[in-house]
């Protein structure tokens, strides 16, 4: 028996619409006819359709910290729209980012998880100084080059992710909208 694709139809903001399914499967169906039985279709009329609401779990907004361009951010905002995630977008090489938000970082994850080392902007650095990196050195280079900063950042509430990993980012978000204030 071939198998029909199923569109989803595209819910309102803030809710979630149930898939309509041309027919149940056998053992779903409702008050079949006679003949449908026979063929596993049930009667359109048996399938109720309601939207299926979620109420946001999370409250703390959600922002992710990055470069507009950069492919590993464009494949995390994907993610986060695919799966419902409200969120604000910090774009740090043309807005900046202030000292106290990158020490912060540095305290919670460590300056070494947030300094990009495989990016062309530390590679291109002169050799004497990217030899003995401290924090303190290494926060100076990454607020005179936001490009070094290993992207993306994503924050929700006190909680950091940095880089992008689908597992982490669903264990962090417990497969949960955000909602953003």
């Amino acid at each position: 028996m071939r198998e029909q694709a199923v569109r989803q139809p595209r819910a309102a903001e803030g809710e979630d619409v149930a898939p309509r399914f041309p027919f149940q499967p056998r053992d779903l169906a409702g008050d079949v006819g006679a003949g449908d039985a026979r063929r596993g279709r049930a009667n359109r009329r048996s399938i109720r359709r309601r939207p299926i609401r979620r109420r946001p779990i999370l409250t703390e907004p959600a922002t992710i910290h990055g470069i507009r361009n950069c492919d590993t951010m464009k494949k995390a905002r994907a993610w986060l729209e695919q799966h419902g995630v409200a969120h604000a977008f910090h774009d740090y090489r043309t807005a900046g980012i202030d000292r106290a938000t990158l020490e912060s970082w540095a305290r919670k994850v460590g300056w070494e998880k947030l300094l990009n080392r495989a990016g062309t902007t530390f590679r291109k650095l002169p050799e004497a100084e990217r030899q003995d990196l401290t924090e303190t050195k290494a926060i100076a280079l990454m607020l005179a080059q936001p490009g070094m900063i290993k992207r993306p950042v994503l924050t929700v509430g006190e909680e950091i992710l940095v880089g992008f990993d689908p597992a982490r980012y669903a264990g962090a978000l417990g497969g949960r909208r955000v909602q953003v204030g």
